[in-house]
């Protein structure tokens, strides 16, 4: 750039109350630039049917699962769900679950460390290493999903399920008492993976 010449001091997006300089005119009587206002509109319009079909995409996905509020509720926690195609939606429920898998590997070995019952810490235990497994073989469904085998992934979520399924039929045929909310996060976990199922099968 030649010395003498100066840079404008805003990117030129940001000139013109902020409209980007695409949808800016010269006026014909005055050669003042005036904002295409038509265009401008045309331009939002579009932008509001793209969020009205992603948030039907998400809809979508959900809808055959047996809790598609809370299919839907996951979804849309995560930042990038307005961009996400099929496979991203998937991943995203495949998040959620390891974070519940995470939830409830660190709350199960919380319960152990205060547990004096020799039998019932070891079932604490028990559950706890099941989670962290859970963990692993969910990342490995991400990186499944990505290179497109679907039926693994599948495979890897159900994997995944058989932890927490064992570890809530250890403490139900012991009459042992999970603590409510451990029951509860299990209960989510469930669910996610039974909308995790549905919707990679739809794939």
């Amino acid at each position: 750039m030649p010395p003498n010449e100066l840079q404008p001091a805003f990117p030129a997006f940001l000139q013109h109350g902020g409209v980007p300089m695409e949808y800016v005119v010269n006026a014909s009587s005055t050669g003042a630039r005036q904002v295409d206002h038509g265009r401008v509109n045309m331009t939002l319009q579009k932008l509001v049917i793209h969020v009205k079909a992603d948030d039907n995409l998400i809809k979508l996905q959900c809808r055959n699962s047996e809790t598609p509020a809370l299919c839907i509720q996951c979804i849309k926690s995560d930042p990038g769900a307005p961009q996400a195609d099929k496979v991203g939606i998937a991943t995203i429920v495949i998040n959620c679950l390891r974070s519940h898998s995470r939830t409830l590997a660190s709350n199960t070995t919380k319960l152990a460390s205060r547990e004096d019952d020799e039998k019932l810490r070891s079932a604490y235990q028990s559950c706890s290493k099941g989670f962290v497994k859970a963990i692993k073989y969910l990342l490995k469904v991400v990186s499944l999903l990505k290179i497109g085998d679907y039926d693994k992934a599948n495979s890897g979520v159900m994997s995944a399920l058989k932890y927490e399924l064992s570890c809530g039929a250890t403490f139900e045929e012991s009459k042992w008492k999970l603590p409510g909310l451990v029951v509860h996060e299990m209960r989510v976990y469930e669910a996610l993976s039974e909308a995790a199922f549905r919707i990679i099968d739809r794939f």
